[in-house]
Protein backbone atom coordinates (compact mmCIF):
# COMPACT_ATOMS: atom_id res chain seq x y z
CA UNK A 1 0.00 0.00 0.00
CA UNK A 2 2.46 2.31 0.75
CA UNK A 3 4.84 1.39 -2.52
CA UNK A 4 1.66 2.23 -4.44
CA UNK A 5 1.07 6.05 -2.86
CA UNK A 6 5.17 6.43 -3.28
CA UNK A 7 4.46 5.65 -6.89
CA UNK A 8 1.50 7.93 -7.54
CA UNK A 9 3.65 11.10 -5.73
CA UNK A 10 6.25 10.19 -8.36
CA UNK A 11 4.17 10.28 -10.96
CA UNK A 12 2.48 13.97 -9.73
CA UNK A 13 5.59 15.45 -9.52
CA UNK A 14 6.59 14.20 -12.60
CA UNK A 15 5.99 17.93 -14.56
CA UNK A 16 3.26 16.47 -16.45
CA UNK A 17 4.84 13.75 -18.55
CA UNK A 18 5.76 13.54 -21.93
CA UNK A 19 3.19 17.03 -23.17
CA UNK A 20 4.45 18.92 -20.37
CA UNK A 21 8.19 18.31 -20.37
CA UNK A 22 7.68 19.05 -24.41
CA UNK A 23 5.76 22.09 -23.67
CA UNK A 24 8.63 23.45 -21.98
CA UNK A 25 11.10 23.11 -23.92
CA UNK A 26 8.79 24.63 -26.70
CA UNK A 27 8.46 27.81 -24.44
CA UNK A 28 12.34 27.82 -23.31
CA UNK A 29 13.33 27.77 -27.11
CA UNK A 30 11.05 30.60 -27.79
CA UNK A 31 12.36 32.43 -25.29
CA UNK A 32 16.08 32.07 -26.67
CA UNK A 33 14.83 32.48 -30.00
CA UNK A 34 12.80 36.01 -29.62
CA UNK A 35 16.00 37.35 -27.52
CA UNK A 36 18.95 35.96 -30.02
CA UNK A 37 17.29 36.55 -32.79
CA UNK A 38 14.61 39.09 -32.23
CA UNK A 39 10.25 39.42 -32.86
CA UNK A 40 9.94 38.56 -36.63
CA UNK A 41 6.74 39.84 -36.18
CA UNK A 42 7.55 42.77 -35.93
CA UNK A 43 9.57 43.24 -39.02
CA UNK A 44 9.13 46.70 -40.80
CA UNK A 45 8.53 46.70 -44.57
CA UNK A 46 10.96 48.11 -46.88
CA UNK A 47 10.60 50.09 -50.69
CA UNK A 48 12.09 48.38 -52.97
CA UNK A 49 13.26 51.08 -55.40
CA UNK A 50 14.61 53.12 -51.96
CA UNK A 51 15.03 50.53 -49.29
CA UNK A 52 13.53 53.35 -46.92
CA UNK A 53 10.66 51.80 -44.19
CA UNK A 54 7.40 52.17 -45.25
CA UNK A 55 5.09 53.52 -43.64
CA UNK A 56 2.22 51.30 -41.68
CA UNK A 57 -0.36 51.85 -44.00
CA UNK A 58 -0.60 53.68 -47.39
CA UNK A 59 -3.40 55.05 -49.84
CA UNK A 60 -4.29 53.02 -53.41
CA UNK A 61 -5.36 56.33 -54.87
CA UNK A 62 -4.82 60.30 -53.90
CA UNK A 63 -6.58 62.19 -51.90
CA UNK A 64 -9.61 64.15 -53.60
CA UNK A 65 -9.84 61.34 -56.26
CA UNK A 66 -13.21 61.12 -57.46
CA UNK A 67 -15.24 57.99 -57.46
CA UNK A 68 -18.73 56.44 -58.52
CA UNK A 69 -20.36 53.98 -56.58
CA UNK A 70 -22.54 51.41 -57.50
CA UNK A 71 -24.54 49.33 -55.38
CA UNK A 72 -26.08 45.96 -57.09
CA UNK A 73 -28.46 43.90 -55.18
CA UNK A 74 -28.46 39.65 -56.36
CA UNK A 75 -30.17 36.51 -55.38
CA UNK A 76 -26.79 34.36 -56.66
CA UNK A 77 -23.52 33.82 -54.87
CA UNK A 78 -21.09 34.51 -57.38
CA UNK A 79 -22.04 37.57 -58.99
CA UNK A 80 -25.09 40.26 -59.72
CA UNK A 81 -26.27 40.94 -62.94
CA UNK A 82 -24.44 44.39 -64.03
CA UNK A 83 -26.40 44.39 -67.41
CA UNK A 84 -29.64 43.70 -65.50
CA UNK A 85 -31.02 47.64 -64.54
CA UNK A 86 -33.45 46.13 -61.96
CA UNK A 87 -30.84 44.65 -60.03
CA UNK A 88 -28.88 48.24 -59.70
CA UNK A 89 -30.38 49.48 -56.22
CA UNK A 90 -28.32 52.45 -55.57
CA UNK A 91 -26.08 55.18 -58.00
CA UNK A 92 -23.34 57.55 -56.47
CA UNK A 93 -21.25 59.57 -58.46
CA UNK A 94 -18.38 62.02 -58.21
CA UNK A 95 -18.07 60.93 -54.32
CA UNK A 96 -14.47 62.34 -53.61
CA UNK A 97 -12.28 60.33 -52.21
CA UNK A 98 -10.69 61.15 -48.34
CA UNK A 99 -12.71 64.43 -48.24
CA UNK A 100 -13.81 64.55 -45.01
CA UNK A 101 -15.25 67.91 -44.78
CA UNK A 102 -17.93 67.71 -47.83
CA UNK A 103 -21.21 68.01 -46.60
CA UNK A 104 -22.70 66.80 -49.76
Amino acid sequence: MAQAQEGQNNQQQGGGGFMGGFMNRIIMLSILYFMFVGNPFKATPKDPSTGAPLPPSRNLMPEYYDLDLWVYVSESDASADFNNPSSLVWHEKNIRYADWADEN
